[in-house]
């Protein structure tokens, strides 16, 4: 498939990555080796067609592809289709994939650990501890901090980003009791998220460690 090297030296041209090259180039060839076995002849860059691409969607449909995956592939064929304009494979007009719409994808809420997974994760982290200050000194002080930040995400359900943004003078710890102050969270918005034992235990002992 002399063609198949053309695009993918266009692609080199346009500085795509070596990952997006491949992927690409695969896609692509896997759509032929369906027209092929769908038309029964074999397939050029000029055949390329938007009904083609409509009826090999509707078959990665039926046969329980991936959206991402189905998307993914009718954007090769775009990328394939201009670089066939471009080559003069085909005359002008739209790229053969305009109008192709893209299979929705679902999203998925994230789901919470139940209690005998967060008492697992728990187990693992605090092991990881113990172990690094026996085998990994030097990499005590980071594992401490990670688990810290586990524990922090565990207890207060922080999102990420605002852990990241935290300063040291955002966290407020007493005798029994201890806050984070957020002052940039969602839809910036300043608030304290209550800290229970454990997140400020975790926090004391990172703290007791961290270089100033």
């Amino acid at each position: 498939m002399d063609y198949l090297d053309d695009f993918s030296a266009h692609l080199i041209s346009c500085d795509r990555s070596t990952q997006t090259v491949l992927g690409y180039t695969n896609d692509v060839a896997l759509f032929v080796r369906w027209y092929e076995e769908t038309y029964g002849c074999p397939f050029k860059p000029e055949e390329l067609t938007n009904a083609a691409i409509q009826a090999y969607k509707q078959t990665m449909i039926q046969r329980g592809a991936k959206p991402r995956s189905i998307n993914r592939r009718v954007a090769s064929l775009a990328a394939f289709g201009l670089w066939a304009q471009i080559a003069g494979h085909m005359g002008p007009g739209p790229n053969p994939a305009v109008g192709i719409r893209t299979v929705k994808q679902v999203e998925y809420a994230p789901r919470w650990l139940d209690n005998r997974e967060r008492a697992k994760l728990l187990r693992v982290i605090d092991d990881q501890i113990r172990r690094a200050m026996t085998r990994y000194p030097r990499l005590h002080i980071i594992i401490v901090r990670d688990a810290t930040i586990t524990k922090l995400i565990l207890n207060s359900g922080i999102r990420v980003s605002e852990l990241a943004a935290l300063r040291l003078n955002d966290v407020c710890l007493e005798n029994n009791r201890g806050n984070l102050v957020v002052r940039a969270g969602k839809g910036t918005k300043r608030r304290e998220i209550p800290l229970n034992a454990e997140a400020r235990q975790a926090i004391k002992i990172y703290l007791q460690l961290r270089p100033n």
